[in-house]
């Protein structure tokens, strides 16, 4: 069985990571995508990140000890800056995201995402 990958941005300012409400899951979400046939992880989490925020966005490095299995999926987290104020999303500090409804999978490890923003 191939396990198939999941890209994640985590996009990080000051100690603040960008979150955005995902209506579908009615919680708050990071920018996540399965990479298009060919994509490379990173790519495809610079271009949702991208897409999520409106604004030029930059890898600065996988979080390797972030990634987890999400519906069967493997979950790549990657840390990004981005130029500009995002056009969308909102900045949270660890303490506010441990207050916030998350989507499960960020839920189910609240604590560990918020030691390594």
């Amino acid at each position: 069985m191939t396990v198939s990958s999941i890209s994640a941005g985590l996009i990080v300012r000051s100690k603040k990571l960008l979150v955005f409400y995902n209506e579908e899951e009615d919680a708050w979400d990071v920018p996540t995508v399965k990479p298009e046939k060919g994509e490379l992880s990173a790519d495809a989490a610079k271009r949702v990140s991208e897409s999520f925020s409106g604004v030029n966005c930059s890898i600065k490095k996988y979080r390797k000890k972030l990634k987890t299995q999400v519906s069967g999926e493997n979950w790549n987290p990657y840390v990004l800056e981005v130029d500009g104020e995002p056009e969308r999303g909102e900045w949270v500090t660890k303490n506010e995201l441990k207050d916030r409804d998350l989507v499960p999978h960020i839920e189910e490890m609240k604590e560990k995402f918020a030691k390594k923003i």
